[in-house]
């Protein structure tokens, strides 16, 4: 049994998981054994809790590779012990407080007033999930919310419900939060072409003093997710970060959920600029759903809700 560790942040991140557990062999000598590829450590949490059974899972592949940390829950039903995956732990995204409340959430549906489960998650999860056809079974490409913001930009930035590109201006406002508080952006130029749609071109940037990428892909090889990030009073005073070198880049798009996005907007303090966030997170999901990235058929959830606070937002 793994050594319980408190459910804090700084604690989660810091973890290194143990890969190797004492047992009995059949004598009743101890031995230490080596554990498979997954590594489960239990978190210190009241036995009365609803926090009861919540663990930290970690990965290894075939090569001995660590994955990403995951909390899960451990937890009987029918007489059968079994483990249901909450999220995956994101420094600054996902956390302590956000995997109490989703667990917390879980006890609401799946538990009965005496805290026992009574509907199993994991078979509800399941049931949640459109079912496909064998033509569909690449559900998803399993695309990072990176890859997905370098093809909203090798596209020009396409518009949501209309053929065409948005215009410069809107393109320069969408890249600030998209890509921007970065050195990258200085090696961006923005103008219209004669039919009103959006163009970017790629310039030298002489106070870097670093050449003009060639394009796109150039331009990120450049200056990759986190890299380069603008530190200058002048020009970043508040320390922001945009979307694509924050930790939430490196996150599959498929599981973006609507609590990323809030915690992400936290670092923001105009409700005006929050609002034009939400609609570039609209804009980066309806281009992933537009290409396929989410598969045949996407989850409509989470581009619901933000179209329904943008709606709001703008009074309709």
């Amino acid at each position: 049994m793994s050594k319980k560790i408190k459910l804090n942040d700084k604690i989660i991140k810091d973890h290194i998981s143990d890969w190797s557990y004492e047992t009995k062999d059949k004598s009743g000598n101890k031995i230490i054994k080596q554990k498979g590829n997954r590594s489960y450590t239990p978190f210190d949490v009241e036995k009365t809790s609803r926090l009861k059974g919540l663990v930290l899972c970690e990965y290894k592949d075939k090569a001995g590779n660590r994955g990403g940390k995951y909390f899960c829950v451990r937890y009987w039903f029918n007489g059968r012990s079994k483990i249901h995956t909450i999220g995956q732990y994101l420094p600054n995204i996902y956390g302590a407080k956000e995997v109490s409340d989703e667990l917390n959430e879980l006890h609401k549906r799946h538990t009965n007033k005496k805290g026992r489960w009574i509907t199993d998650p994991n078979i509800t999860k399941k049931l949640s999930e459109t079912r496909t056809t064998l033509e569909q079974a690449e559900e998803s490409q399993k695309k990072t919310l990176g890859e997905v913001i370098e093809e909203l930009c090798m596209r020009s930035f396409p518009k949501i419900d209309n053929e065409g590109t948005l215009t410069a201006k809107s393109i320069t406002d969408r890249a600030r939060y998209i890509i921007g508080y970065n050195w990258r952006v200085k090696h961006l130029g923005y103008h219209n072409d004669d039919e009103g749609n959006g163009r970017v071109t790629f310039k030298a940037n002489t106070r870097t003093r670093t050449k003009a990428p060639d394009d796109w892909q150039d331009l990120f090889k450049k200056y990759p997710s986190g890299h380069r990030i603008m530190k200058s009073k002048d020009l970043n005073p508040y320390n922001h970060v945009s979307i694509y070198d924050s930790p939430l880049s490196k996150l599959v798009i498929d599981d973006l959920r609507p609590g990323h996005i809030k915690k992400y907007l936290s670092q923001y303090r105009s409700h005006s600029v929050r609002q034009d966030i939400k609609e570039c997170f609209h804009l980066i999901w309806s281009l992933a759903v537009d290409v396929g990235y989410l598969g045949e058929n996407p989850k409509e959830s989470l581009i619901g809700t933000l179209e329904e606070n943008f709606m709001k937002s703008k009074g309709q």
